[in-house]
């Protein structure tokens, strides 16, 4: 039994592993090799994934209730947070303590 899940796992790791050399070859493209993917842009000439922003070269904001890398992240936070777009649930300083 632990053979087989070692198998399926090992299996799984390989083929993420290719799809992510797949998408690196898919985006810059020989056609345009200075263009990143939707959900990346340049910094000091790499393509890098978005933080707090998605689109094409980040130009949009994560929604309100968004956060991270190409705001993949769901924000669940308690009435004294505050989703920041960055880094998820945050103290909201201007929250009341009463």
């Amino acid at each position: 039994m632990e053979l087989k899940i070692a198998s399926c796992l090992c299996f799984i790791s390989l083929f993420w592993t290719m799809r992510c050399e797949e998408l690196k070859i898919i985006c810059p493209s020989e056609d345009h090799p200075d263009k990143c993917c939707a959900g990346y842009r340049k910094i000091n000439g790499s393509c890098t994934a978005c933080i707090g922003f998605f689109g094409q070269n980040c130009e949009e904001p994560c929604p309100s209730s968004n956060f991270g890398p190409k705001c993949s992240g769901l924000c669940n936070c308690t009435e004294n947070e505050e989703c920041n777009p960055f880094v998820g649930c945050f103290p909201n300083i201007n929250a009341s303590t009463g």
